[in-house]
């Protein structure tokens, strides 16, 4: 098997894990919104969270879902269709501007990424 090949197979491997461990209804706007906040170091709040995905058809409304997905609580609606979240990110007030939301990933969100790594490096 040639290298490019191995590429795609840890790729697969990966999605794999991704859709029988954690959702099979993931999307790939949800893990890229994750996977920003937890990769970019420029990425602190929404606004900049917003400012990078706008690159990849992310809108102010899809980027705040996508995140909520990864957070305590997703986005709900009064009828209860959209489950809690994986707890991997945190949303907090920014003490210096109560407009703006803060994104931190949890201890939990630390050792997703562990194990992302792990996959990718077997």
């Amino acid at each position: 098997m040639s290298k490019k090949r191995g590429d795609l197979k840890k790729l697969l491997k990966l999605v794999q894990y991704l859709s029988t461990e954690l959702d099979p209804q993931m999307s790939i706007l949800n893990l890229n919104a994750f996977l920003t906040t937890a990769v970019n170091e420029d990425v602190a709040t929404m606004m900049d969270l917003r400012d990078q995905l706008d690159n990849y058809g992310g809108t102010r409304s899809n980027v705040s879902r996508n995140i909520s997905y990864w957070a305590d609580k997703q986005w709900r609606r009064e009828d209860g269709t959209r489950p809690d979240g994986h707890g991997f990110v945190k949303a907090i007030p920014d003490p210096e501007d109560y407009r703006r939301r803060l994104l931190l990933l949890t201890q939990k969100g630390h050792a997703f990424c562990d194990e992302l790594v792990k996959l990718l490096e077997d």
